[in-house]
């Protein structure tokens, strides 16, 4: 199945999948990954080796807006 728009990007994440890759970029739920009961400020990671970008984010419809942003980038 192929992930295209915000919103089934948002739900796949939201919904507890860890990372949403596209195009050597990544979105990522920080919270599925972290032990114990420490929570993040910024619970969501937007990253691309390919375009050096590594940025955190509280909101996850703006990391969507970042990944989907990067992963249309050529």
């Amino acid at each position: 199945m192929k992930i295209e728009n915000k919103e089934e990007i948002m739900a796949v994440v939201y919904q507890g999948h860890m990372v949403v890759s596209s195009n050597n970029t990544s979105l990522c739920n920080l919270a599925d990954h972290m032990m114990g009961n420490f929570i993040p400020r910024k619970k969501y990671q937007v990253w691309s080796d390919r375009h050096k970008v590594y940025d955190l984010y509280q909101d996850l419809g703006e990391a969507t807006d970042a990944f989907l942003k990067l992963s249309n980038r050529r």
